[in-house]
């Protein structure tokens, strides 16, 4: 019979060298033994965390951690099911990024259906940059109602809500920038006007078709200056080609061949945008903003800005 090793007994700095030899992922399991242990990890392990993604699908949770000083990235994996039998998810979760020094994700994708105790573990973040949900409407409207005030980015692959008031309601709480990839917007329960409800200063539209006469009426909207927009920079990207001439009639759009750069009002990770020509329209509030349309092979790219 052998005797456990008292290994938590050893000096500190006789525990250096030990975890020198140790990977990341031993590390992480070795602090989850105990309190002491986590302790020890975060005094003694020394480590750099580059960025963090989650990956979540209706069984397992999986986390990727660059750390600067290791050539592999940090990978974990946890079956959701198996953690609620012994340890909620949200506080194994919360050990981990505790022992990362980092409740900051880089990204996380939503996959399938989750249970909803993930929802509970996704709480304690406190900033993430790109949300990607692809997964059933009620996980992800539970999703976005937890993560949004805290996220920078996020991305939706449809749109989880039941009517435009629902729909509306999401677009104030929004404060960050969003793009939408979506098939049928136009033909479906719900119009571009709730963009105008937005309190986010830009957005992305990625849509299989959208007619002209949607857009214009969306322009056309912003130069009533029914909803007073916070709205900066809209981006509207379409599976097949839009007459822009149907899209600026009756809009009282200039044209214009100079080159310019679009400054956005705040400060976002986002460079300032150049371009060369396109159209001026002029609201009703005395805001000016600029039409420019990009041509490509089956799809044309529509950029709205409207200067600070």
């Amino acid at each position: 019979m052998t005797t456990p090793f008292p290994l938590l007994r050893l000096p500190r700095l006789a525990l250096i060298p030990v975890f020198q030899q140790m990977k990341p992922s031993e590390i992480i399991a070795f602090s989850l033994l105990s309190d002491k242990a986590k302790s020890i990890i975060k005094i003694l392990w020394k480590k750099s965390v580059n960025s963090i993604n989650f990956l979540v699908d209706s069984n397992h949770l999986s986390i990727l951690a660059y750390l600067s000083n290791y050539d592999k990235p940090l990978r974990l994996h946890i079956k959701t099911k198996t953690v609620n039998g012994t340890i909620s998810l949200s506080k194994w979760l919360g050990r981990i990024l505790d022992v990362l020094d980092s409740y900051s994700i880089f990204q996380i994708n939503l996959h399938i259906s989750p249970g909803l105790d993930v929802c509970d573990a996704l709480a304690i973040l406190k900033e993430v940059r790109h949300f990607m949900a692809n997964c059933p409407n009620s996980f992800a409207k539970k999703a976005l109602e937890i993560l949004t005030p805290v996220t920078t980015e996020t991305v939706l692959f449809k749109i989880p809500f039941e009517n435009q008031e629902e729909l509306e309601i999401f677009m104030k709480s929004n404060k960050k920038y969003l793009s939408i990839f979506i098939e049928g917007f136009s033909e479906l329960k719900f119009n571009m006007d709730a963009f105008l409800m937005s309190n986010s200063l830009r957005l992305s539209l990625r849509e299989k078709s959208l007619s002209a006469r949607s857009i214009k009426q969306f322009l056309s909207n912003w130069l009533q200056n029914e909803h007073h927009s916070p709205l900066e920079h809209l981006t509207m990207i379409i599976d097949e080609s839009v007459d822009r001439l149907e899209v600026l009639e009756g809009l009282g759009a200039a044209p214009f061949s100079e080159e310019r750069t679009f400054h956005y009002s705040k400060e976002l990770d986002i460079p300032p945008k150049t371009f060369s020509g396109g159209y001026d329209v002029r609201g009703m509030n005395g805001k000016k903003a600029t039409i420019t349309f990009e041509d490509g092979y089956q799809r044309t790219r529509i950029d709205f800005y409207v200067w600070p």
